[in-house]
C-alpha cells in the first residue's frame, strides 16, 4: 500500500523571497507592524540618552520626584531594550523572541503606571509644597488598582481569542446545570 502524502510549507512575506536584496524593515512584518522597528529604535536612542542623565540627576539631587522619574525611565528603557531585541531578531529570522516582547510590554505597563503615580503625586503637591501625604491609603489603593487592571487588560488582550465564546459556554453550562438541579 502506497501512501501519498504532501507536505506544504507556507511562508508569507512581503516581496519575493527568492530575491537577494530584501528590505529588512518590511520583509518579515505585516502591514500593521511595518515601521515599528524604526519607531522602537528611535525611542531606544532617545531613552539611551535620557535615562542615564536622569539616573545621574536623581543620584546627585536625592529628591523623591527625581528618583521616581528615574525609576519610570529605567523601567521604560529596559522595556524598549527587550522589545527592540525581539523586533531585530524578528526582522532577521521571522520569529524573534516572543517572551522578550511580552516582558517588554508588561514593563511598559509598569512604567506607565509609575508615570501615572508621579503625575498624581505632583497634582497633590507632594515633594513640592510638602513631603507628607494626607491620603496614603487611598492613593496606594487607587494606583494599585490601576496597575492591576492594566495588567489584567493586557492578559485579556493576549488571550481574547475565544474568551467571549468561553464565557458564553460557561454561562450556558451553568444555566443548564442549575435547570437540571431544579427539575
Amino acid at each position: 500500500m502506497l501512501l501519498n502524502s504532501f507536505f506544504f510549507f507556507f511562508r508569507l512575506v512581503n516581496g519575493n523571497p527568492n530575491i537577494g536584496n530584501k528590505n529588512i524593515f518590511r520583509y518579515q512584518f505585516s502591514s500593521d507592524q511595518q515601521d515599528l522597528l524604526h519607531v522602537y529604535v528611535a525611542l531606544l536612542i532617545v531613552y539611551t540618552v535620557l535615562t542615564p542623565l536622569q539616573v545621574y540627576a536623581a543620584k546627585i539631587q536625592n529628591h523623591p520626584i527625581a528618583s521616581l522619574l528615574a525609576a519610570g525611565l529605567s523601567t521604560q528603557f529596559v522595556a524598549l531594550l527587550l522589545i527592540n531585541f525581539h523586533f531585530c531578531l524578528f526582522a532577521a529570522n521571522g520569529k524573534g523572541v516572543s517572551l522578550f516582547k511580552i516582558l517588554g510590554e508588561v514593563l511598559e505597563i509598569i512604567s506607565e503606571s509609575l508615570f501615572m503615580l508621579l503625575l498624581i503625586l505632583l497634582a497633590l503637591g507632594w515633594a513640592i509644597t510638602r513631603l507628607e501625604l494626607t491620603c496614603k491609603i487611598t492613593l496606594v489603593g487607587l494606583w494599585s488598582l490601576y496597575t492591576i487592571l492594566s495588567c489584567l487588560l493586557y492578559v485579556w488582550m493576549k488571550v481574547k481569542k475565544n474568551t467571549f465564546n468561553f464565557f458564553l459556554e460557561v454561562c450556558y453550562n451553568f444555566l443548564k446545570l442549575s435547570r437540571q438541579r431544579l427539575m
